[in-house]
C-alpha cells in the first residue's frame, strides 16, 4: 500500500539541478489504457563535471542524486527522469545514447546508474524501520573514489570510505 514503504534509490543523471524536484507526473503503464498517477522526487547530492567536451557545456555535467518514490510504477524513475530532461546514466530505454556512451567510455562501466539503497517500512507515520539497507556496489566505489568523492565530509548518499 502506498504509504507504508520509503524505497529510496540512488541515479547519476545527465547534467546538472541544485534543488530538489517533485514530478508528479502520470505514467502509462505496460498493457493499460489509462495513465497511473506516479510521483518521485528528485534530490540532488552532489554535482560534477568531466572536463570534456560535452554537447551544450564545455564540459560533461552530472548529477547524483537520492530518489524517493511515493509511488512505485515500472521504470517510474528512468521516465520521470527523462521527463525532467535530466535522464539516467546508462539508460538505454529512457536516456541519452550520447551520454552513456561517452560515460561508459570515460569510467569503462557499461551499465544502469540507478541502484537501490535501502526499502523501509512504517512502522508509524514519522518512524520507519529499515528492512533492507545496501552498501555501495563495487563499480559505485570506483566512481567515487575516481572522482573523489570519498573524502567529502558530507557523505554523499553512502558513509565516508565507501
Amino acid at each position: 500500500q502506498q504509504g507504508l514503504f520509503k524505497k529510496v534509490y540512488v541515479a547519476i543523471l545527465r547534467g546538472w539541478f541544485d534543488h530538489s524536484k517533485r514530478v508528479d507526473y502520470p505514467l502509462l503503464e505496460e498493457g493499460k489504457t489509462e495513465k497511473a498517477e506516479a510521483v518521485t522526487f528528485f534530490k540532488p547530492v552532489h554535482l560534477f563535471e568531466i572536463p570534456v567536451q560535452g554537447w551544450r557545456f564545455p564540459t560533461a555535467r552530472f548529477t547524483i542524486c537520492e530518489v524517493q518514490l511515493e509511488t512505485g510504477r515500472m521504470h517510474q524513475i528512468r521516465k520521470h527522469g527523462a521527463h525532467l530532461r535530466h535522464p539516467v546514466i546508462g539508460d538505454s530505454r529512457y536516456g541519452d545514447l550520447n551520454q552513456n556512451r561517452f560515460f561508459s567510455r570515460h569510467f569503462c562501466k557499461n551499465r544502469l546508474w540507478l541502484h537501490a539503497r535501502f526499502i523501509c517500512f512504517a512502522g508509524t507515520e514519522t518512524h520507519y524501520a529499515p528492512i533492507a539497507c545496501s552498501s555501495p556496489p563495487s563499480d559505485w566505489q570506483n566512481l567515487f573514489h575516481s572522482l573523489d568523492l570519498c573524502a567529502r565530509q558530507d557523505n554523499l548518499v553512502w558513509p565516508k570510505n565507501a
